[in-house]
């Protein structure tokens, strides 16, 4: 699939109506991914959830389209923006997958996005034994059967299952999506499941609107760290795969992260949800600037780069460093020196002191600093003398 942008908007709240497509479009996103759909979706819902800023975006519950509500806001995107049109979709039964697929072939979808990833499902109306979004894979042998029966019967589009590391198995499911004949996988970093805090006052939980509780799906920068992890072990159990990477990114940074680690291609949707259609372009720009500060024609030029220095802990090697402090950019706020687990920070005389013989070079305390006073070896100013 050609995208007309780096960015492909994942499927979500973001994908659901046709005038949210167009300010995608309007935002320079290359692709999106329709949100999920069913032949008749197991449950009513909307959407419920638990936000922190910038961090996580906790939903039990959310809307999910009808085959018919799928198929013409495919039908309508196409027609109306010049997006590249992912469909996403899950079904119960071979025969399900191949009307969901056939439907939206004749819709205009430029590819099939198969959804082993969603957490939010109840099965309990499908019957026993079925298997819907996350729980097709726990098994790399459904996995491999669902996208070897699709490729089969339509050779025509692309297709490409959607995974989540929600197991050991995750390896096996990637492995055995590539063997199956799938061109690509779109990789979503944990977590994946859980619940809301609880208000201390009330004990109940912190999800507005809504009787009861119940686990949900997470989204936000929380989940980048696995992202980049679960990107890293598709790469590495099946190097032939091309892969699109979403969960946790938010900046053009994370972006140049996940190509590191082998992705292909980025989806964002938290970023959008929090900050608005504008991050698109910010995040977009971002690219395009470090790939011409650095001579890059783009993702290819840092495909890999630190897959390649993947190691197991027990062979990574520790450089010995110790931080020190920038006098003149220390403001004395004392977040340094409240590490718990450190002895080599003290605040004297309203400044940041270092005991270098007792410093272990943990990083966390660079972390902390608002100053940005706190400098180690890596830092161009250490060896200036401050």
């Amino acid at each position: 699939m050609k995208l007309h942008g780096p960015l492909t908007v994942a499927s979500g709240p973001l994908t659901s109506k046709l005038s949210l497509l167009k300010k995608a479009a309007e935002a320079c996103a290359g692709a999106a991914s329709l949100k999920l759909t069913f032949i008749t979706p197991p449950f009513h819902a909307e959407m419920r959830s638990f936000s922190v800023h910038d961090h996580v975006i906790l939903s039990p519950t959310e809307k999910r389209l009808a085959l018919h509500e799928g198929v013409e806001l495919c039908r309508s995107a196409k027609r109306e923006t010049a997006l590249a049109i992912w469909a996403n979709f899950t079904g119960a039964g071979a025969d399900e997958w191949f009307r969901l697929s056939e439907a939206f072939i004749d819709a205009g979808a430029d590819g099939l996005e198969l959804n082993f990833c969603c957490p939010n499902l109840d099965t309990s109306s499908s019957g026993p034994g079925v298997r819907h979004g996350a729980a097709i894979c726990t098994s790399p042998e459904l996995t491999a059967k669902i996208v070897r029966d699709v490729r089969r019967r339509f050779t025509q589009i692309p297709v490409m299952p959607k995974i989540v590391n929600n197991t050991h198995l995750f390896r096996d499911v990637a492995a055995a999506a590539a063997d199956a004949g799938a061109p690509a996988v779109h990789v979503v970093g944990q977590p994946v499941s859980g619940a809301p805090p609880v208000n201390p006052d009330t004990l109940k939980p912190l999800l507005p609107f809504a009787e009861g509780v119940s686990f949900g799906s997470t989204n936000g920068s929380v989940c980048l760290c696995n992202t980049l992890r679960s990107v890293a072990e598709v790469r590495s159990a099946a190097p032939a795969l091309q892969v699109m990477a979403s969960g946790g990114i938010t900046r053009w940074e994370d972006c140049v992260s996940a190509y590191a680690y082998g992705a292909d291609a980025a989806a964002v949707c938290s970023a959008v949800m929090w900050h608005g259609w504008e991050r698109l372009k910010i995040i977009s720009r971002g690219l395009e600037d470090y790939f011409r500060r650095k001579g890059m024609s783009g993702p290819e030029a840092v495909r890999d780069a630190a897959l390649k220095l993947l190691t197991p802990p027990s062979e990574l090697k520790l450089n010995p460093a110790r931080a020190r402090i920038d006098e003149n950019a220390c403001v004395g706020c004392g977040k340094c020196a409240k590490v718990g687990h450190c002895e080599a920070i003290t605040l004297v005389d309203r400044k940041a002191r270092v005991d270098e013989t007792a410093c272990i070079s943990c990083g966390v305390c660079r972390s902390l600093c608002p100053a940005d006073a706190i400098l180690y070896d890596d830092d161009p100013r250490y060896g200036s003398g401050k």
